[in-house]
């Protein structure tokens, strides 16, 4: 049986305190029925069992403070749960650590990016064993996902034709080569073509936002986290807001 600690001012905090006694039930429920990490694994027929009929809906939106939808709803991350039980940060010589950095790392998820809630971005850059095998064949050969690697976007493509068929690309590449160090130390820096992609599929300022993020993050990190390809970090970042931005809404 496990044991863990309780917030005894819980009762006087303002988001909890006006809530209905139903979902106050279901916020202990969610905090014992974690596991270590405090990630819960949502399954509708045992919770209705002990609780009653429930609006799981209604529950994401009254409690969407306190935890991270993850995987389209099948697991909910308590976002300070770690935090609270085990301090800031969990040093590795924790009896927990080797335990908790095990969960996470079966949901794709770090104690790295943890602390600031979760980084929905790593949750879904991170490589399977069989895709990691793959790029490095795809590294030898240099090719991109089947794609031939293209050269990355240098001064020269700062060209007056560009800057009048596309400012906005021009700007991108302006930020990139002057603001951006970071990004183009990447293995595989972005091509103009492949800078087209992502600002048609996702929009300029979205791209701008998530190049400015992992700029942020810093070389290192994304070394750390396997995130050797320009475009296609920025369009897997992308995607996992837009799939979180979705478990939300569900």
């Amino acid at each position: 049986m496990s044991k863990r600690l309780s917030d005894t001012e819980i009762w006087k905090k303002p988001w909890f305190f006006d809530l209905p006694d139903k979902y106050k039930l279901f916020w202990f429920y969610l905090l014992s029925d974690c596991d270590a990490a405090g990630v819960w694994t949502m399954n509708t027929k045992i919770t209705k069992a002990y609780l009653g009929e429930i609006d799981f809906d209604k529950i994401i939106e009254v409690f969407k403070d306190q935890i991270t939808i993850l995987n389209g709803g099948n697991y909910w991350l308590i976002n300070d749960f770690i935090k609270f039980q085990y301090g800031y940060p969990i040093k590795e010589t924790a009896p927990m650590f080797k335990r908790i950095d095990t969960l996470l790392k079966q949901r794709n998820l770090s104690l790295d990016t943890l602390y600031n809630t979760v980084s929905i971005e790593y949750q879904y850059s991170i490589d399977t064993v069989k895709d990691k095998e793959e790029d490095k064949e795809e590294d030898k050969k240099g090719i991109v996902k089947g794609k031939k690697q293209e050269p990355p976007i240098t001064v020269d493509d700062l060209t007056d034709k560009l800057k009048a068929e596309s400012y906005t690309i021009y700007s991108i590449i302006s930020m990139l080569l002057d603001s951006c160090p970071e990004v183009m130390s990447m293995k595989y820096p972005i091509s103009i073509n492949q800078l087209n992609d992502v600002v048609r599929k996702w929009g300029a300022k979205e791209v701008i936002a998530v190049i400015k993020s992992m700029e942020n993050k810093g070389i290192d990190y994304l070394k750390k986290h396997n995130c050797n390809y320009t475009f296609l970090t920025i369009d897997s970042w992308l995607n996992a807001d837009k799939r979180r931005r979705e478990s939300n809404v569900r």
